[in-house]
């Protein structure tokens, strides 16, 4: 085992965590563990994130700088070059596979991989047995009701071009209705933009001459507001 990758979702907390303190063990343990490649990644990393402050905090508390840590987007380069990819969650542990099918005798939750080898083989051997069942079950169901299934699929198949003809001829329809209305809308356009023209614009995040601005359009409107009231009362 020469080259171990931790993977999680960012790269910026549980993963590079488990990089950083792994470096440090091996370390620690001597030549006999030299020459090991340790490494990291996210399945939806921002490359080039810092570790988030937390997990650069918690590690300066044992003696790890992960200052300088980097965010990593896993690649099937990676999966590929990766002697063994240790997971935080399942989640992980299928989009790895997803990227990379051939990495299935490779890639383990971290927690399975160093739990008792009995627990993970009876584990494992459960898991295939019951994949095997349901897709028993599955081909047999399918095959009881082949003929339902596939009226089905060809009636959902019609609807689906029927729809699509609808919505082109909808699509159609409206880019008349759209050609019938273009005078009135450009006339419309027009009124509009006059009264966008008397709006009042917000002067918040500007600089004071833009308050001062607005303070005496709204005295000018208020005024022509004041005299218009009084003109009712004469």
């Amino acid at each position: 085992m020469k080259n171990v990758l931790f993977v999680c979702t960012g790269n910026t907390c549980r993963s590079s965590i488990a990089e950083a303190i792994f470096k440090k063990l091996l370390k620690e343990a001597g030549k006999e563990l030299e020459g090991i490649k340790v490494s990291s990644a996210g399945t939806a990393a921002i490359e080039n994130h810092p570790a988030t402050p937390q997990a650069v905090s918690i590690m300066r508390e044992m003696g790890i700088d992960l200052a300088s840590h980097k965010a990593t987007q896993l690649t099937p380069e990676m999966i590929e070059e990766a002697d063994v990819i240790l997971t935080m969650t399942l989640d992980h542990k299928r989009r790895v596979l997803e990227m990379y099918p051939e990495a299935k005798d490779k890639v383990f939750l971290l927690k399975e991989f160093v739990a008792d080898p009995d627990d993970n083989r009876n584990t494992q051997d459960q898991i295939e047995e019951i994949s095997r069942k349901i897709d028993e079950k599955r081909r047999k169901y399918y095959e009881t009701h082949r003929h339902e299934i596939d009226e089905l699929m060809d009636k959902r198949d019609r609807l689906k071009k029927q729809l699509k003809e609808v919505e082109n001829r909808l699509e159609e329809l409206r880019l008349k209705m759209e050609d019938v209305t273009a005078e009135e809308r450009q006339q419309l356009l027009k009124l509009e933009s006059h009264l966008k023209d008397m709006e009042i614009k917000d002067p918040f995040g500007q600089p004071v001459d833009a308050y001062r601005k607005v303070a005496k359009e709204l005295e000018e409107s208020l005024k022509k507001f004041v005299r218009t009231l009084k003109g009712n009362l004469e």
